[in-house]
């Protein structure tokens, strides 16, 4: 999959903070969910998926990312 330099660029600035974010999320959640004997799975897109998205118009440009509700 040929990938545009511009999406590349946005993914490569965030991928640190989402780094991050995600083992916040993952070192209270899966305790919690341990301790309740809950499911959990912990996954971050990889930069193939996110241009998957928005190639195919579930979303219209990187910053819509966020803004759309399932």
């Amino acid at each position: 999959m040929i990938l545009p330099p511009n999406l590349k660029a946005c993914h490569n600035s965030t991928r640190k903070y989402v780094e991050i974010i995600a083992g916040k999320v993952k070192g209270t959640l899966l305790p919690y969910c341990e301790q309740r004997g809950f499911a959990f799975a912990s996954r971050t897109k990889t930069l193939e998926s996110i241009a998957e998205k928005i190639e195919t118009g579930r979303y219209p440009r990187w910053s819509a990312l966020d803004l759309k509700q399932a």
